[in-house]
């Protein structure tokens, strides 16, 4: 029985028997007999059975869950998240959230190293992964549905590092910059901002992808859209109390970009 079993059984045990209370004590002296037999066996082989009413409640609600080894679970997908069970320590939260169409699921896949046919997001994901190495560590990646401000709000809450994935234009082929896709980005980091205020602690860091750049840097307007992209940033700082907020072109159609994005999720693990 390790130190840290033994702390968090003492913790809920004092905790169940104040809930417990003197009255719901009594009626438990009959109930915690039955429900409760706990036997310790002695040095010298005799066995003590311990039954005491709501002593015996308490203890028996009291005891800890079986917790999990991360390492157990890679390659595992939970929805929701809250299905990942009781872990033996705690494991970063890495979060893909953005507009519809941006290329947040192709990414997500493509860390996943998912050959499969593209599906529409639905819901709230969390796919327990690794990092690549001599020293590979565990954490979880985040998914949701993008035409879904409520799923999506879900990953700015639990997320300890955020890819924030934008592009140019709606489509995966045409090079013109549009305004109104720059403006929707706009009003969607605006509607998402607010959720940060309802974290239990602050984001360490967002990252924001300029997606589509197979694309986007054939346009004569490459370098404008470039600028666009560190005055978000600078948005960001102004919105969100994080470590960190740093930008970087991207596609999800070179390999050198999806390495680069495995090594900030790396660097950051580390």
């Amino acid at each position: 029985m390790t130190d840290n079993w033994r702390g968090r059984w003492w913790r809920g045990f004092k905790k169940e028997l104040a809930d417990i209370g003197p009255i719901s004590g009594l009626a438990g002296l009959g109930a915690g007999g039955v429900a409760l037999t706990e036997s310790v066996l002695l040095s010298g082989g005799a066995v003590i059975f311990v039954i005491c009413g709501s002593v015996g409640v308490a203890a028996y609600r009291s005891y800890p869950e079986a917790l999990t080894n991360p390492e157990s679970l890679v390659g595992q997908t939970f929805s929701p998240p809250s299905e990942i069970p009781p872990l033996t320590r705690e494991i970063p939260y890495i979060g893909v959230f953005g507009e519809t169409e941006s290329g947040k699921s192709t990414l997500l896949r493509k860390l996943m190293n998912d050959t499969g046919k593209a599906k529409k997001t639905r819901g709230t994901h969390a796919t327990v992964l690794r990092t690549n190495g001599a020293q590979p560590q565990v954490f979880v990646l985040l998914d949701g549905e993008g035409e879904s401000p409520a799923e999506q709000s879900k990953i700015c809450k639990n997320a300890d590092l955020l890819f924030f994935v934008v592009d140019h234009n709606i489509s995966d082929a045409e090079t013109r910059i549009s305004t109104s896709r720059k403006e929707d980005h706009l009003k969607f980091w605006k509607s998402m901002s607010t959720f940060f205020k309802d974290r239990d602690k602050n984001v360490q860091t967002i990252h924001v992808l300029l997606n589509k750049k197979d694309c986007w840097e054939k346009s004569s307007a490459s370098d404008d859209f470039n600028v666009w992209g560190e005055n978000l940033v600078e948005g960001i700082k102004s919105k969100v109390n994080c470590r960190d907020v740093t930008i970087s072109p991207h596609s999800n159609f070179e390999t050198d970009y999806i390495s680069y994005v495995w090594a900030k999720i790396g660097e950051f693990i580390a």
